[in-house]
C-alpha cells in the first residue's frame, strides 16, 4: 500500500498542487489589498487577540465555559444551556443561543467531566477499533477505506477545537459510517 502511494511521481504532483494552492491563496490575499497577508498571518498566529470578533469571542467563551464547569463539575448544566447560562436563561436575549466554538470546552460546561469523558472514550474506542481493523483485515479496499475515513474523522476531531454543538448530525452519521466500514473490514480479517 505504501509503495503505491509514496512514489516519486505522486511526490511531484503533491508538491506542484501545494505550490499552486499556496500561490493562489497568497495572490488572493495580495489582491485583496489593505495588508491582507499581514492580517491573515496575524489572525492565524492569534496576533489579533485583542481585536476581531472571531478571536475575542472564542477565547472569551472558553473562559466562560470553564467558569460554568466549575459550578457544575460532574454533570454540567445540560446540553445546549451554555448560552442560556450567560443570560440567566432570558429567552428574549439573543446571547441565549451563544456557543463556545470549541466542542471540548462546551461539553465540559454542558455535560461536565462525565459527558466529556464519555465523548472522549467514544472517540478513543472508534480510533482503537480503526487501528485493529487496519491491522487485521486482509482486504486492501476495506483497509484503504478504514484508513481514509479514520483520517477524515481525525480531521473532524481537530476541527472540533474551532466549532461546537454536539447536535451536528453529519458528525454522528460520519462516526456511524466509520464504524460500519470497520465492522465490514473486521469481518474480512486474517486468522492470527
Amino acid at each position: 500500500w505504501a509503495k503505491k502511494i509514496f512514489t516519486v511521481s505522486h511526490f511531484f504532483i503533491l508538491t506542484l498542487a501545494t505550490v499552486a494552492i499556496l500561490g493562489t491563496v497568497y495572490a488572493g490575499l495580495v489582491l485583496y489589498g489593505n495588508g491582507g497577508v499581514e492580517r491573515y498571518i496575524e489572525h492565524i498566529t492569534i496576533g489579533d487577540i485583542g481585536q476581531g470578533e472571531s478571536t475575542v469571542s472564542r477565547l472569551g467563551a472558553i473562559g466562560q465555559s470553564i467558569d460554568v464547569w466549575k459550578e457544575n463539575p460532574i454533570f454540567g448544566i445540560g446540553i445546549g444551556n451554555f448560552g442560556g447560562s450567560q443570560t440567566g436563561f432570558d429567552t428574549s436575549d439573543p446571547r441565549t443561543k451563544n456557543i463556545v466554538n470549541n466542542e471540548y470546552f462546551e461539553l465540559l460546561a454542558e455535560t461536565g467531566i462525565f459527558g466529556l469523558g464519555s465523548f472522549l472514550a467514544l472517540l478513543g474506542v472508534v480510533c482503537m477499533r480503526s487501528i485493529r481493523a487496519v491491522r487485521e483485515t486482509n482486504n486492501t479496499q476495506y483497509r484503504s477505506l478504514t484508513i481514509g475515513l479514520s483520517l477524515a474523522l481525525f480531521g473532524i476531531i481537530v476541527q472540533y477545537n474551532f466549532f461546537s454543538t454536539l447536535s451536528i448530525i453529519y458528525i454522528w452519521i460520519f462516526i456511524g459510517i466509520v464504524t460500519a466500514v470497520q465492522t465490514v473490514a473486521l469481518s474480512h480479517k486474517e486468522s492470527l
